[in-house]
């Protein structure tokens, strides 16, 4: 019995760890961030758990982190609204569609910003409780 399937070598291995070194390879950008993602994930679990830091070096750790937050706070609402009204412009249907889909993306866009920013404020991620006594 034939049939036109290629043989595929499946001795050492080999072929599947040549094609995950393409793939990384290929995709270099994507497994920079991964990596980097696991290394800051991996270095703030060994600094909270293992490390004694004392509050005032706490405190230099704690102002980048803090820019950050507040520049993603001022960029995410302007750039989502910049993009959803881009988006809705685009529209070539019929006016009463596009009134119709513009209402229902801002919205929809507006309910999940006021619920993010609410959320935010109410259990203010980041911050760890102070616990006296």
């Amino acid at each position: 019995m034939e049939t036109n399937v290629p043989e595929q070598e499946f001795g050492n291995g080999r072929g599947l760890v040549k094609k995950c070194r393409d793939a990384v390879l290929q995709n270099s950008y994507l497994a920079t961030v991964i990596s980097a993602v696991v290394l800051g994930i991996t270095l703030g679990l060994v600094l909270k758990f293992y490390i004694h830091i004392s509050d005032h070096n706490k405190q230099y750790i704690d102002i980048p982190g803090k820019i950050l937050m507040d520049m993603v706070q001022l960029m995410t609402v302007p750039l989502l609204l910049t993009n959803l009204i881009t988006g809705a412009s685009g529209f070539k249907a019929h006016r009463v569609i596009d009134g119709r889909a513009t209402a229902y993306f801002l919205s929809t866009t507006l309910m999940s910003l006021s619920i993010g920013i609410f959320l935010v404020m109410m259990f203010e991620p980041g911050s760890s409780p102070s616990v006296e006594g």
